[in-house]
């Protein structure tokens, strides 16, 4: 009997986020608390998935 290949995922992370807080426990819980602006970075390799191409 042959052995079944088995699928496999791997997670990789598509970006950052930036912001001016550093600790999780000083973050409002709302952005209407006073929550600063925060910065997505997206990696150049998710940029295709998020155009629709892939």
């Amino acid at each position: 009997m042959k052995a079944q290949k088995r699928n496999s995922l791997e997670l990789r992370p598509i970006g950052v986020i930036r912001s001016t807080i550093k600790e999780r426990n000083k973050a409002p819980k709302q952005g209407s608390e006073g929550a600063p602006d925060v910065w997505l970075e997206i990696y150049p390799l998710a940029t295709p998935a998020l155009d629709g191409a892939l």
